[in-house]
């Protein structure tokens, strides 16, 4: 756990930390943006993070609107932490075939549109749900609106799966075509430098043990 400490401490601009959020409580199911809440594993996974972080120094958090983000890390409001909640960082909309088991049909047409994705058919989007247009419209105004922010140095964000990989890939200019090289765990997180324009991976820290289907 310490090697986040020594990581983020002698690197010269902003710091982030992009956390993916703990357990949720439907497994091997397309949440999205449907707003499910943490089961106990969660619970306890954010509990833990906190005991173990709580001291981290961090400016500022921000977190989804979806629960089981914000729940992630409400605990740290106690040592007088600012949590800021973000449309901007929340899963990816699926709109019809969210919080349905990833089978059949559902898993179909999620792959089909993933894929148009990942070939540059930035319009593919699933009946209701959002194309990769407007999702990268909506992370670039999210993360310059943190940025922004010059007096925040040290910063944690807590999002969602897929759209970490999106994320991490428009950042780091990584194709959107790579973006399921990212793979990732409940509360694997990524330690970013940002500095004169410029992002950073410095290194990826897998902290959670359970692995969660959820998307």
């Amino acid at each position: 756990m310490t090697a986040i400490l020594s990581t983020i401490q002698n690197k010269p601009g902003k710091r982030i930390i992009f956390l993916r959020h703990a357990h949720a409580a439907k497994k091997n199911t397309l949440l999205g943006s449907f707003d499910e809440d943490l089961d106990k594993i969660g619970k306890e996974q954010a509990r833990v993070f906190f005991t173990t972080y709580r001291k981290m120094g961090f400016d500022k958090i921000y977190t989804s609107t979806l629960k089981r983000a914000y729940n992630t890390v409400k605990h740290f409001a106690v040592e007088n932490i600012p949590i800021e909640v973000m449309e901007g960082l929340d899963e990816v909309s699926w709109g019809e075939i969210e919080n349905k088991k990833i089978s059949g049909e559902t898993r179909q047409q999620h792959l089909s549109v993933i894929n148009a994705w990942k070939n540059k058919n930035d319009l593919a989007c699933t009946v209701g749900g959002e194309n990769m247009a407007e999702i990268r419209s909506r992370i670039s105004n999210t993360i310059n609106y943190i940025i922004s922010k010059t007096h925040e140095k040290n910063i944690l964000i807590v999002t969602h799966s897929r759209i970490l990989k999106i994320i991490l890939c428009l950042i780091l200019h990584i194709e959107i075509g790579l973006m399921d090289t990212f793979k990732h765990s409940n509360m694997s997180m990524y330690v970013i430098n940002y500095s004169e324009g410029v992002f950073d991976m410095i290194s990826k820290i897998e902290w959670g043990t359970n692995e969660n289907k959820n998307l």
